[in-house]
């Protein structure tokens, strides 16, 4: 059971009993935190970092309002939900007042066990969605800018490359040569570059893909295990060659060989097999 870290802030004892009580009861697999108030809920997120946070509006020194809008100025804590628990600020007004501030969710007091729970779960459900999303967005940053170093690597050098080869006084044999090497060189780095992005936001989009169509055919070449994720995409044979750099001629030989490893009927939909896969 995941051990979901809760943080409930009341000033009235017994209303701080009852929300920990229902918690324990529904989910006793919980760590269970408590302040009596704001700022004594911010200091002890100095320490922790709770999953969600169950606050009560009025309360001294530092209020459930207040303290929304200190987590909300803080990158490390402005993700965390929260959910307002109030018995006096009841109106509709006051609903609009806890969202707008940026709480998630909004309860009346006197608390409703099952109906806690329940927002309980759904806030806690799309704040890890919402984090998902963040590491997602920091993952594709990160390998942009290790893609980029890698490319501006490889151009310094194919850079230096060819003032060599001006250098050489135009000796045209080195000068082909050397040229040849360069063009080589892109070539390759353009294909594995490329298929290496390519295979980080596909195997996202599709986990365990290769691994499962590798299970089933298991003499299946690198080439085309390449070739089986970019048909189940739906390409077209001119789609296909000019990803994999060959003739569509070459595309409809490889396609055919493909056929024939995955021992398809004839009429059996070679896009339809790898979709079931």
């Amino acid at each position: 059971m995941t051990k979901n870290k809760i943080l409930v802030v009341d000033d009235v004892i017994e209303s701080l009993r009852t929300i920990i009580s229902i918690i324990e009861k529904y989910h006793p697999e919980y760590i269970i935190y408590q302040a009596n108030n704001g700022q004594s809920a911010l200091t002890a997120m100095e320490n922790i970092t709770p999953d969600i946070i169950v606050s009560d509006w009025e309360m001294p020194e530092m209020n459930g309002i207040e303290l929304i809008q200190s987590l909300k100025k803080s990158p490390a804590l402005m993700h965390i939900p929260i959910i307002i628990a109030t018995g006096v600020m009841l109106s509709d007004e006051d609903l609009k007042t806890a969202l707008d501030a940026g709480a998630m969710d909004y309860l009346r007091k006197p608390i409703n066990p099952v109906e806690l729970v329940a927002r309980m779960h759904s806030a806690i459900t799309i704040a890890q969605y919402q984090k998902k999303l963040i590491k997602e967005k920091e993952s594709k940053i990160l390998e942009n800018a290790i893609f980029t170093t890698r490319v501006n690597r490889f151009l310094g050098k194919a850079s230096s490359s060819i003032k060599e080869i001006i250098e050489t006084g135009g000796n045209k044999a080195i000068m082909e040569k050397g040229l040849a090497e360069i063009a080589f060189k892109i070539d390759e780095k353009l294909k594995g570059n490329g298929w290496q992005k390519f295979t980080i936001a596909y195997n996202k989009l599709h986990p365990g893909f290769e691994q499962r169509l590798l299970t089933l055919h298991p003499l299946l070449n690198p080439t085309e295990l390449k070739l089986s994720a970019l048909i189940r995409l739906g390409l077209s044979v001119k789609e296909l060659s000019a990803l994999m750099f060959v003739t569509t001629e070459s595309m409809k030989v490889f396609r055919s060989r493909l056929r024939k490893k995955l021992e398809l009927q004839t009429g059996q939909n070679l896009q339809s097999y790898l979709c079931s896969v």
